[in-house]
Parts: C-alpha cells; structure tokens; sequence
C-alpha cells in the first residue's frame, strides 16, 4: 500500500510558480529567437536584392 505524501499549499505554490516563470522564458525566448531570425532574413534578402541590382545596372 502506497503512502500518501502531504505538500503544503505554500510548497505548491512555489512549484507553480516556478513552473510559471520557466514557461514565460521558454515563449519569451522563442519569441525573442523568432525576431532575430526573421531579421536575419530580411537582412540577407536586401543583400541578395542589392547585388541583384548592381548586377543589372552594369
């Protein structure tokens, strides 16, 4: 027979809490990632677009 283990609500609080918070630096991460790559792109698309231009022009 298993025994049953008590967990105070305070001690349940501070593992939501902690769950909480590594959930928010999980999606404020993706989000920060997903900017910087997006910028990325459109940096290498206006390079790609630039010799493009150059490339016609001469």
């Amino acid at each position: 027979m298993m025994d049953c283990v008590a967990v105070s609500p305070a001690d349940l609080a501070s593992l939501l809490d902690s769950v909480l918070v590594m959930v928010w630096a999980a999606v404020l991460g993706a989000h920060v990632l997903g900017f910087l790559v997006t910028e990325l792109l459109a940096f290498v698309a206006d390079r790609l677009r630039r010799r493009q231009l150059e490339r016609e022009s001469f």
